[in-house]
């Protein structure tokens, strides 16, 4: 019996084995899921940026505005002046366009990461079952051993008495 029990213990073991394996793997993926995270923090700063520097043109567009209201109040001699900073308005306006482009290619990117994060934690939650199974095969094992070590107690007393 001490020979059986010795290979259950044996068979426990490598199922143990086979559980750091699983852990490390879940670690291993962790770390990816962090990795995503640290590029979906970039480029939010990068989007970050982008609105700053979009912040700054709208203020500049702003005080264009305002020069232009006051030239209007001014005369018609004005007028020429301001058709030079509408044009400048246009061009900002341009800028802006491409900027915003720009920050909803990050959004897609963005939403590509969630994907790829989500297709990971569906990887993950299928490992934790695995694992989980293998909990309840040890634990089975377990009262079978248990059962084997009374069988062996109860012979034991026989033997004493």
């Amino acid at each position: 019996y001490l020979v059986k029990i010795d290979a259950y213990l044996v068979k426990i073991d490598a199922y143990l084995v086979k559980i750091d394996a699983y852990l490390v793997k879940i670690d291993a993926y962790l770390v990816k899921i962090d990795a995503y995270l640290v590029k979906i923090d970039a480029y939010l700063v990068k989007i970050d940026a982008y609105l700053v520097k979009i912040d700054v043109y709208l203020v500049e567009i702003d005080a264009y505005l305002v020069k232009i209201d006051a030239y209007l109040v001014k005369i018609d001699a004005y007028l020429v002046k301001i058709d030079a900073y509408l044009v400048k308005i246009d061009a900002y306006l341009v800028k802006i366009d491409a900027y915003l482009v720009k920050i909803d290619v990050y959004l897609v990117e963005i939403d590509a990461y969630l994907v790829k994060i989500d297709a990971y934690l569906v990887k993950i939650d299928a490992y934790l079952v695995k694992i989980d199974a293998y909990l309840v095969k040890i634990d089975a094992y377990l009262v079978k051993i248990d059962a084997y070590l009374v069988k062996i107690d109860a012979y034991l007393v026989k033997i004493d008495a």
